[in-house]
């Protein structure tokens, strides 16, 4: 079983188009997402129109959630590039768009090949939850029930990582449409012109992973943010340029 897993796509057609070009060419079984699809970048509707193509699975992330509940945005951010991101990527939403995102379910669980593999956004409590890399071993079991499960998979800070607590494999993929540079913290994050993603692999031998990363064009990234009338294109186009 090879599982491809992307993550926190925010609207970025670009970069998803590109990542399942690659996911097709290493040959997974199939595809997982994350959350946080239709947010934060130019075409909104495109991603979405794309994950229904192709019959993604998706979780539902924090940013999935704003699009269905705008009063929640305010409450987890006071950025303003932010919060008029998420009001323009709403207003670019149809109803059938809106019902495909609630749809989403707050965790995916899949049991083969004699492994149990589990899929949040954030953490099991929590799709807003912060779970890094240096955390210790007792604040990862804060945040999730290991027992029984061969690996677990969580979005969110948009940081590629895998680390091992007691056999469980956990990894982040990264972000397909904003992958960070550090964890920002509440400052303004640096963003990479480029698609993270990761391939887990689960046999008899155990369960391991391979972490992806894919240079995108990144004069098309600026054409697709000018074409698109998204609010804060300055925010993007200046991160793209560098």
């Amino acid at each position: 079983m090879r599982i491809a897993i992307i993550s926190d796509l925010h609207g970025n057609l670009i970069a998803l188009e590109e990542t399942l070009r690659v996911i097709k060419k290493e040959g997974a079984d199939s595809v997982i997402c994350l959350g946080d699809v239709a947010t934060l970048g130019p075409d909104p509707r495109g991603v979405l129109a794309l994950l229904r193509d192709q019959s993604i699975k998706c979780v539902m992330g924090n940013h999935d959630d704003f699009i269905l509940s705008p009063h929640k945005v305010v409450e987890y951010t006071s950025f303003p590039p932010i919060i008029q991101g998420i009001d323009w990527c709403r207003e670019q939403l149809s109803k059938d768009d809106k019902e495909f995102i609630r749809n989403f379910s707050p965790e995916i669980t899949i049991k083969d090949s004699g492994h149990t593999l589990r899929f949040y956004h954030g953490s099991a409590h929590n799709n807003t939850d912060n779970v890094l890399s240096e955390a210790d071993d007792e604040k990862i079991k804060s945040f999730f029930d290991c027992s029984g499960l061969s690996m677990i998979a969580i979005g969110h800070t948009h940081l590629q990582w895998s680390r091992k607590l007691n056999g469980t494999l956990l990894l982040n993929p990264g972000s397909v449409g904003a992958p960070f540079k550090e964890f920002f913290n509440g400052s303004p994050p640096v963003i990479f012109a480029r698609a993270d993603f990761a391939v887990v692999t689960a046999d008899r031998g155990g369960v391991s992973v391979k972490h992806h990363q894919v240079e995108l064009d990144k004069q098309a990234l600026i054409d697709a943010v000018g074409r698109s009338g998204y609010p804060t294109k300055e925010f993007l186009d200046k991160h793209y340029r560098v």
